[in-house]
């Protein structure tokens, strides 16, 4: 009897060191899930549209009709090609009401494509990897920045105006398309 007591005193801190592992374990785990959790709030799951190019895109949203009708056929060419793929961030309507269609040039219009594929999860990965800012250039040559506040990402132009992605991921097979709330210059 004596020495099960002592093998039980023995074992006792072995058996509190275990548990504590596997708290910090399950709290490890916690904290990865809330992460992913995070990250799928922010990522909105829209299918890729087969056949589909961002310029169709564009034409499907009436929201977007004003950058829409301001590209310039080398640009509709860009984003109806199967080159790519490519990102577009683009202002809607509202975020462009102030301008005039002088200020909708090709150098503008080029200030919103990106060459490559980057969808909000690749973003948030990014943003992750890089310090909490993810660097990239438009086809307008261009520096754009992407951070997160909260839940949001944001995109900065040099100037510091900034813009939050809003309607995202529009996937298509020659890239995707993201929507701002305000332009940038």
């Amino acid at each position: 009897m004596k020495k099960s007591v002592l093998l039980l005193l023995l074992l006792t801190p072995v058996l509190h060191f275990t548990s504590c592992k596997t708290e910090t374990e399950s709290e490890k785990k916690l904290v990865s899930e809330k992460a992913s959790l995070a990250e799928a709030t922010t990522v909105r799951d829209t299918p890729m549209m087969l056949g589909t190019s961002i310029y169709k895109h564009l034409e499907n949203k009436a929201n977007l009709s004003v950058y829409r009708n301001a590209l310039t056929i080398k640009l509709k060419e860009l984003l109806m090609g199967t080159e790519g793929p490519y990102t577009l961030i683009v202002p809607t309507n509202e975020a462009l009401r102030n301008l005039s269609t002088n200020d909708l040039d090709e150098s503008f219009l080029k200030k919103y494509i990106v060459k490559g594929k980057m969808t909000t999860a690749f973003l948030v990965k990014r943003i992750r990897e890089h310090g909490g800012v993810y660097t990239f250039v438009a086809l307008a040559g261009n520096e754009l920045k992407a951070t997160r506040d909260g839940m949001d990402i944001m995109i900065l132009d040099p100037f510091g105006n900034e813009a939050s992605l809003k309607f995202t991921d529009y996937l298509a097979e020659n890239g995707v398309v993201h929507t701002i709330d305000t332009f940038l210059k």
